[in-house]
């Protein structure tokens, strides 16, 4: 089910009979019965099993439908219905396909999460034009009314194939993919579809060409080397769970010890205040966590205003979470880009001007690479990072 922004909104209802519409405030306030305004069949293929994985409004006037076949190698469409002051229509007046990624088995694949791009001004004049897809086969497909029959764009993970089960806008650029394995989230940019990540760094001045020189007279990265090639990152929600221990358990010590396992599962849902909002919400199983995007330095500056004070960063009694990280290989180069895995040190732990004049052999808390918060450790220990300048010319 799900509720539109309509100022006189409607609930949408899902089941194997049809779709309900139901008016979230009565005009007939003296009753709690509440009956839908309007009611129509599904319709799908009536030979395929099939159930729904999701409803949800791509805006107002437009609802979309997720179904799931159980039997078969088709991939399931996504189904678009439109409302109006009469109600819904009797049919979709539009269906939404999804190709399967190159090299791919053409098994049976269905779309779990739909979320709109364009729920404010400003990115196409239709409000539910634009929406995001997220597949059973880890693929993110960009969809435009106008181009129903195929994906207009296309985001692919290499390394992990997870299926995605959660997807988030993060402003106009970038949106978040919450995997079904490894608590893992996902980090894309729209404007470079496939396996293209895109950073604003890519923009700054050009390094001189003296720099550029001895930058390939010694290709081995060091700490105060800026690299030029950025990529996008997953991220491992992966907080340790503590589990209660079984009766019959034997206690191993005089003190009790308690069970804890790093998260592997799924990332549900995401959310956050608004599309600019620094702080997204994860949903797992049996948790939520909150996740805040600021800067290290902002929250150890001590000036007033740099973080929103009610996220209680700046409080030393808090448990803030020290995940891991990993930058995705680059298109073309999936087979020698090395998986650069990062870990995050504890907020008030040893800042980044500690570790100016220490080899990297010495720094026990790994790299702190410009362009990266300083929280994000990378430990290089002289593996080729895949951006030698003498091998691929970038």
């Amino acid at each position: 089910m799900d509720v539109n922004n309509d100022p006189t909104p409607l609930l949408a209802t899902c089941n194997n009979d049809g779709i309900s519409l139901f008016p979230v405030f009565p005009a007939d306030k003296t009753t709690w019965d509440v009956y839908p305004t309007d009611k129509v069949p599904l319709q799908t293929k009536t030979d395929i099993s099939n159930r729904i994985i999701c409803a949800k409004f791509l805006s107002d006037s437009a609802f979309a439908i997720c179904f799931q076949y159980l039997e078969g190698k088709e991939r399931a469409p996504i189904d678009v219905y439109d409302i109006s002051s009469t109600g819904l229509t009797k049919q979709p007046f539009t269906q939404f396909w999804s190709d399967p990624s190159e090299g791919a088995s053409n098994d049976r694949h269905s779309s779990n999460v739909v979320v709109p791009l364009d729920v404010v001004e400003g990115i196409s004049n239709q409000p539910g034009q634009l929406f995001l897809s997220g597949w059973s086969d880890g693929i993110v497909n960009l969809h435009d009314a106008r181009t129903p029959d195929r994906p207009v764009s296309k985001y692919v993970d290499v390394v992990d194939d997870g299926q995605i089960l959660s997807l988030l806008p993060i402003g106009y650029e970038r949106f978040l993919a919450g995997s079904s394995q490894n608590g893992c989230l996902k980090t894309y940019d729209l404007r470079m579809p496939g396996m293209r990540p895109y950073s604003y760094l890519e923009g700054a001045a050009q390094l001189s060409q003296s720099q550029e020189t001895r930058e390939d007279l010694d290709p081995k990265p060091s700490l105060s080397s800026s690299f030029k090639t950025r990529r996008d990152i997953n991220i491992f929600l992966s907080p340790s769970i503590e589990y209660g221990e079984r009766l019959w358990q034997p206690i191993r010590s005089r003190h009790r010890v308690r069970r804890t396992e790093r998260y592997r599962g799924c990332v549900y849902s995401l959310a956050s205040p608004s599309p600019s909002s620094p702080t997204v919400y994860a949903g797992i199983k049996n948790h939520t966590l909150q996740l805040d995007f600021v800067s290290t330095d902002d929250i150890r500056s001590g000036v007033d205003g740099r973080v929103d004070p009610s996220l209680g960063l700046n409080d030393r009694s808090k448990d803030i979470f020290s995940f891991s990280c990993y930058e995705r290989p680059r298109e073309g180069h999936e087979s020698t880009d090395p998986i650069l895995l990062r870990k995050q040190q504890g907020l008030f732990g040893e800042r980044r001007e500690s570790q100016i004049g220490k080899k990297e052999s010495e720094v026990a808390t790994g790299v702190s690479e410009p362009g990266w918060d300083e929280r994000w450790r990378l430990n290089i220990k002289g593996i080729n990072r895949g951006d030698d300048t003498s091998s691929d010319g970038l």
